[in-house]
């Protein structure tokens, strides 16, 4: 039996391949807005989640620095003062630097096409420059900072998902992602329908895969997955026209 085991990636010349996954995230309401969040597939969001930008553009006017640079207009700043305004110019250039990578998009070498690439990023570039950076840091610059990596974590998430659909999209993905179909139900279809022509006498179409089996790390991923292959083995059509029936 021949099995997928990675149907949800795709080949990349990148350490890290990329992602066919559309995940949840969370928009929140409005300022002065008494709404509920409300919870979103990134391909149901059309540009970039709204509340990023302002957790950006606050963040970095609060380190800003601003005060120490005009004292420093009129007088020799301490150690500990220049220290502190190196740090906020380093956080401010890695704030760009991010900020950079989610709006790059194919064929840019910049675009993201992994989440796990960032996580990755995060824990081994980003959380030791800012302990060498800082020795500590008030409440509220704790609070500012932690806002704004949870906003830029959703915004990653959202900027991957665009990239690898732009990617599928140029590279010639069997007619196209339909709009309002996950990346994950597009990649698990793909290989469900994928046939390939078995020879000798009567030839026919069989299936390229006898089975693919998904990582499913929570319950609901589980739902969407036999979501997928129910909807097959009811013989509704995908997008290459064959009526398939296959199993998960």
């Amino acid at each position: 039996a021949i099995a997928s085991y990675r149907a949800l990636t795709g080949r990349s010349d990148r350490p890290f391949p990329a992602e066919l996954v559309d995940r949840r995230v969370v928009l929140p309401p409005r300022p002065g807005s008494s709404a509920p969040p409300r919870i979103l597939r990134t391909h149901e969001i059309a540009e970039s989640l709204p509340n990023y930008h302002g957790a950006l553009n606050a963040t970095l006017s609060r380190f800003d620095a601003a005060a120490l640079v005009e004292e420093g207009n009129v007088r020799d700043l301490t150690a500990e003062e220049r220290e502190t305004l190196h740090g906020c110019r380093v956080l401010r250039d890695m704030l760009r630097d991010l900020d950079r990578r989610i709006t790059a998009r194919p064929p840019d070498p910049d675009a993201r096409y992994s989440l796990a690439e960032y996580e990755t990023e995060v824990a081994e570039k980003i959380v030791p420059l800012m302990h060498e950076t800082f020795e500590g840091l008030d409440g509220d610059s704790v609070q500012c900072l932690g806002e704004y990596f949870r906003a830029h974590g959703d915004a990653v998430r959202h900027a991957v998902a665009r990239n690898v659909r732009e990617m599928l999209r140029e590279e010639g993905a069997e007619e196209g992602i339909q709009e309002e179909e996950t990346l994950q139900e597009y990649a698990m279809r793909f290989a469900l329908e994928t046939t390939t022509t078995k020879g000798g006498e009567g030839e026919k179409e069989v299936p390229v895969l006898d089975m693919v089996i998904i990582g499913c790390t929570m319950p609901e991923h589980v739902t969407e997955a036999f979501e997928v292959a129910q909807k097959l083995q009811e013989g509704q059509r995908g997008t290459s026209g064959k009526q398939v029936d296959k199993t998960l």
